[in-house]
């Protein structure tokens, strides 16, 4: 079952100063949520935080840009 759109707002949230931390910058990190990525199939990482799956994968690729990971 998906969650409430409260929840899904806190997390879409949590997710964007996540995206902050990483790109150094609120700006930079709502550039990377609108820009279709590669790592995640050509998809924008906005699009996919409507569902909890999409969520995950966003979360994951920060996650290994973060350590420096290829993706």
């Amino acid at each position: 079952m998906e969650p409430t759109a409260h929840v899904r707002i806190r997390h879409s949230g949590r997710i964007l100063a996540r995206a902050a931390e990483v790109f150094g910058s609120r700006e930079g990190a709502e550039r990377w949520l609108q820009t279709p990525s590669p790592a995640l199939d050509r998809h924008r990482p906005i699009d996919l935080l409507r569902t909890r799956r999409g969520r995950t994968l966003v979360e994951t690729l920060l996650a290994r840009l973060d350590y420096g990971v290829y993706v």
